[in-house]
């Protein structure tokens, strides 16, 4: 099933020859009426990216502007902040400027503190949080690894222990290795590296594992994987996230309980998505359900072999329908594209 939300970034690049700058007038105006759009059309939202460069020109009054049409529905602005490091805490408050200016819930992707300079700044942005949701509507979500992936930046190469290669079009034989085996290898210095690999990706080992802890255990934390499928060498969250979440946090660390880790993942995501009638084991309801043994559910995949499927996963329902048998994909598509308040099934 699909929760489809509005890209900000898609809008600028729908719209603006050159997206280094803010938008105009005339931009704004065409992509208000994209926006609204999409949002007639079902989608649940909006989703920022301002830590990207297509987007990291546009200011808070352009998105503000932009997104007027959230107001006055039940939408959501998910945000991937400006900052994740020093200024997280700015880059914050800004998005929560925008949830109370478009009156929409606020849903901070992938919360994280980045560099070992942030370890441990979890409290100071959870207390915010926890202030915030008691003045306007705010959640996040959280994967359960120490390491993070996007495309490779000279910023985060110099902010992370280590970064690792997910993949290269300039240098292919990068990919899966460490950059600075890599930057060893080719003779250069971290700038010349990056462009010489260029456009590629990394994974950036930049977290705090307490402090990953600490943001699950926070009441409004979903569990997200933010996977990229198509990564020559993925992340191993793509393949492992909720299954990372079932063996590591629940069955060797206690941090949670089976059913809070699993509540995380289901009835809390679809309260705070505003998904009617899923998430919860509920007569009438849809039957998206897992069978898993707790004992022995885990995940397999790792770094330096991230694509390898999950075990202790026995059978998989989407809409009533099974999907998985513990060994086989069925040809069954029974997944649908959602759209905000979407009615209930009769219950048999």
């Amino acid at each position: 099933n699909v929760v489809p939300l509005v890209g900000h970034t898609t809008l600028r690049g729908a719209v603006m020859a050159d997206t280094s700058r803010a938008a105009d007038a005339g931009e704004r105006a065409a992509m208000r009426e994209l926006l609204q759009e999409a949002l007639d059309a079902g989608a649940f939202g909006v989703s920022t990216g301002t830590f990207y460069p297509p987007a990291s020109a546009a200011p808070t009054d352009e998105i503000i502007d932009v997104c007027a049409p959230l107001r006055g529905r039940p939408g959501v602005y998910a945000t991937h902040l400006r900052d994740e490091a020093d200024h997280i805490v700015s880059a914050m408050e800004e998005a929560l400027l925008i949830g109370r200016e478009l009156d929409c819930r606020v849903v901070f992707s992938h919360h994280k503190l980045a560099g070992e300079r942030n370890h441990g700044r979890s409290r100071e942005t959870l207390n915010l949080i926890s202030r915030a949701a008691a003045q306007q509507p705010v959640c996040l979500d959280c994967h359960p690894y120490p390491a993070t992936s996007t495309m490779l930046r000279l910023d985060r190469v110099r902010l992370a222990s280590r970064t690792m290669i997910t993949w290269s079009k300039g240098y292919p034989e990068a990919t899966g290795r460490d950059f600075d085996e890599v930057m060893a290898e080719l003779g250069l210095d971290d700038e010349a590296a990056i462009a010489r690999l260029a456009p590629a990706g990394a994974i950036y080992f930049l977290m705090d594992p307490a402090d990953v802890g600490r943001i699950f255990s926070h009441p409004l934390t979903m569990v997200g994987s933010d996977g990229l499928p198509f990564d020559p060498h993925p992340h191993p969250r793509q393949w492992g996230t909720f299954t990372n979440v079932l063996r590591a946090m629940v069955r060797e660390q206690g941090l949670l309980t089976l059913e809070t880790a699993i509540h995380k993942m289901t009835g809390l995501a679809a309260d705070q998505y505003g998904i009617a009638g899923r998430g919860l084991l509920r007569e009438g309801y849809h039957a998206d359900l897992v069978l898993f043994d707790p004992a022995t559910v885990t995940d397999v995949a790792t770094f330096s072999a991230p694509i390898q499927a999950s075990q202790g996963i026995h059978a998989v329902w989407v809409n009533g329908r099974q999907v998985w048998d513990g060994e086989t994909t069925s040809t069954e598509r029974p997944g649908q594209v959602l759209t905000p308040g979407m009615a209930l099934p009769r219950s048999k």
